[in-house]
């Protein structure tokens, strides 16, 4: 896993890495196909119910530590690549188990906050930072 500042000094070398997504979710699969990235999507194999046994931070930090821990798991089998962490794995492959991204939808009246990060990844803050070090055209 390498951090944005080592990220933006490869972008300003001509040396841009692969992207990979540390999840299989579709959900996140799908957004970044329909933003027009070019990515590849690798399984990390993180015990998630292990590192949150035992957790003592909020759960923001929870999933800041599991979206960290599954990047580092695939950027050390991928080095050099630019690996996209994420929190939790969605239950039965879908997000929150109501399908938001489907059918699920109709269960709702409104919806508050993000759409996208709603769907488990925080895909308009991700084009931003790819966009600013030049590894997706504006």
């Amino acid at each position: 896993m390498i951090n944005s500042d080592e990220f933006f000094a490869q972008i300003k070398d001509g040396a841009a890495r692969r992207l990979i997504l540390a999840s299989t979710s579709a959900a996140r699969q799908a957004m970044l196909r329909q933003a027009g990235l070019d990515f590849s999507a690798i399984p990390s194999g993180v015990d998630e119910a292990a590192l949150k046994q035992g957790f003592a931070g909020t759960p923001e930090e929870l999933a800041l530590a599991l979206a960290a821990a599954k990047a580092r798991a695939v950027g050390a089998a991928h080095p050099g690549a630019l690996v996209l962490g994420a929190e939790g794995e969605e239950i039965l492959g879908c997000v929150g188990a109501y399908r938001l991204e489907g059918l699920g939808a109709q269960l709702f009246s409104r919806v508050e906050g993000d759409h996208f990060t709603i769907l488990g990844l925080s895909l308009l803050p991700l084009l931003g930072f790819l966009r600013g070090a030049g590894a997706l055209a504006a």
